[in-house]
């Protein structure tokens, strides 16, 4: 057997590549043989499965003799815990706290978050304690005898309040987390220069992912007396460490496989149940699972940036920008989660996918008393890009400009600069999508249709492909022959619903020729896998597919 590992590296900072040197959905369906499956329209590898109800989603999992849990939650969004009384619970059920976890915190780039809230609570619904009983209706029965007793201190409602000093620090260092100021140019000399100026405040709400399947996890201890997990996730890598992290376990004494996902937009990709499950089954050793219901999940589940931001803009007569003048507060709520990372790609996009010779950006990310905020689909550039977007839409109304051609006149092209001073390399025929635009029915039909109930408009965006800014991004993938002319491949990344296994599968079966019915493809489990990181930032089939078409090359090569 020749097996290869390769890993694939995207450089944010020149947008350049370079060559760095689980789920096992059971279809059944067999795909006859092609000259080529990419662009093929294949259905779903695992689509019968999930149709059918055969997947085993994380919530599906049941063992004889295993504890379903609930958490006991704070009852207000900021305080100091004083007491938690369990004396009402029945004798039969069974209570952790933050005493049972060897280290107490989420494992994360910032670890500021408590695994269960021990002393300070900084959201109402903030978990302090795990009951375990044998079915999921008693655990939660007693979960609500639980007393939780807490001193209330201010609230920092938003990101105004916690830029006042005059409201309660949450953290140590403060509710200022991170800052950044860019600037390319004079936005004074371009201001100076402008035929118009616009000028506005907006402000985007927390959003929730609001995916199909709510946050779930099984656990228990397999045949080897590992602790093994079954995690509804974006990275299973993550999972492993947060769980090793908090129980104070090696890493070949923890397996993570993810179950059937359905779906993640970004709110997976922290701790849900994942670490609660995994305490509950290694400290008692029997089968441990906790799901989510739709209510706590809309409660307490990681959420989008709320921003406030102020945006002034400076136009020429003939609609050139050429100032543009940003603020952005992004609200992380209570803890830090993948707040910096967003902020870095919110302030990478703000002013959107154009030529701007003078550019000021300020942003910042607070904390405040609500759900921490993580990814959520766009990081962070959807909430500039409707700042950016309606003030275009508005300097083209009043120069009497069509909107699509105020955006051609100022697109980024492949060669340019964009507004931080990246340069733009690949991927980049925004001024081509909208010639399509232009050209297509629909649009045309705006000046005839007459019906009150619909509307047309126009709006343009961008986002980076992989991780952002300064974040190394990497994959790693493993080629086996199996038997003669059958082939075995892992890949770390999970799919979460966005079809990456049955995409892989294709693309293997191309790069080494051969029917797709010879490919077994292993995807998203800790013991049999290689860490690729996060299925998030669009970058699961771009960064593990080239991963991949690099393992096959030097498979081939050595195999010749």
């Amino acid at each position: 057997m020749i097996s290869l590992k390769t890993s694939f590296s995207w450089k944010w900072s020149s947008g350049s590549l370079q060559e760095n040197g689980g789920q096992r959905p059971a279809g059944r369906e067999r795909i006859k043989m092609a000259e080529h499956y990419v662009g093929l329209g294949l259905g779903r590898s695992e689509g019968m499965d999930k149709a059918s109800g055969r997947a085993m989603y994380a919530g599906d999992y049941r063992e004889e003799g295993m504890l379903e849990l609930a958490l006991v939650r704070s009852p207000v969004s900021h305080g100091i815990l004083e007491e938690l009384d369990f004396s009402a619970l029945p004798k039969d059920v069974l209570v952790f706290t933050a005493k049972d976890l060897a280290v107490n915190v989420v494992e994360d780039v910032i670890e500021d978050q408590p695994v269960l809230a021990d002393r300070h609570v900084r959201f109402k619904g903030e978990p302090v304690a795990i009951v375990a009983a044998d079915t999921r209706e008693r655990a939660r029965e007693a979960a609500a005898l639980a007393k939780v007793v807490c001193r209330p201190l201010t609230v920092v409602r938003d990101v105004a309040d916690a830029a006042d000093p005059e409201f309660p620090a949450l953290h140590e260092k403060g509710n200022l987390l991170v800052d950044f100021e860019n600037e390319k140019g004079s936005v004074e000399q371009g201001f100076a220069d402008s035929a118009l100026i616009l000028e506005q405040d907006f402000e985007t709400p927390v959003q929730d992912h609001g995916y199909m399947e709510p946050e779930a996890c099984f656990a228990r201890i397999d045949g080897e007396g590992r602790l093994l997990a079954y995690t509804s996730t974006q990275n299973v890598f993550h999972d492993h460490r947060m769980i090793c992290r908090a129980l104070g376990l090696s890493g070949d004494q923890v397996r993570v496989k993810a179950a059937t996902v359905g779906g993640g937009f970004g709110g997976k990709d922290g701790n849900t149940a994942q670490i609660f499950a995994a305490a509950v089954a290694w400290l008692t050793k029997r089968p441990a699972k906790l799901v989510f219901d739709r209510r706590e999940s809309l409660e307490t589940s990681y959420k989008r940036h709320g921003v406030r931001m102020h945006v002034k803009m400076g136009f020429s007569r003939d609609g050139r920008i050429l100032a543009f003048d940003g603020t952005g507060d992004l609200d992380t709520g209570a803890y830090a989660g993948l707040g910096p990372a967003v902020l870095g790609l919110f302030t990478e996009h703000f002013a959107g996918p154009y030529e701007i010779p003078n550019v000021h950006i300020k942003s910042r990310l607070w904390y405040t008393n609500k759900p921490a905020a993580h990814a959520m689909r766009g990081f962070g550039a959807p909430q500039g890009a409707f700042a950016t977007e309606t003030l275009i839409s508005r300097a083209a109304e009043k120069l009497g400009l069509d909107p699509i051609e105020i955006r051609l006149e100022n697109a980024l092209e492949t060669g340019k600069y964009g507004a931080l001073g990246q340069k733009m390399e690949h991927c980049v025929d925004f001024k081509g999508a909208l010639e399509l635009i232009r050209t297509s029915d629909l649009w045309k039909s705006r000046e005839t249709n007459r019906d009150p109930y619909v509307g047309y408009g126009i709006a343009g965006g961008h986002l980076s492909c992989g991780l952002g800014k300064n974040i190394p991004d990497t994959a790693s993938v493993v080629v086996e022959e199996a038997k003669p002319g059958y082939y075995r491949i892992r890949v770390g990344f999970v799919d979460i619903g966005q079809g990456s296994y049955t995409a892989l599968k294709a693309m293997a079966a191309d790069a080494l020729e051969t029917d797709l019915n010879h490919i077994e493809l292993i995807m998203s489990d800790t013991a049999e896998t290689l860490d690729c990181g996060s299925t998030a930032g669009s970058r699961s089939t771009f960064i593990a597919g080239n991963a991949l078409l690099a393992a096959v090359r030097e498979f081939r090569r050595k195999r010749a």
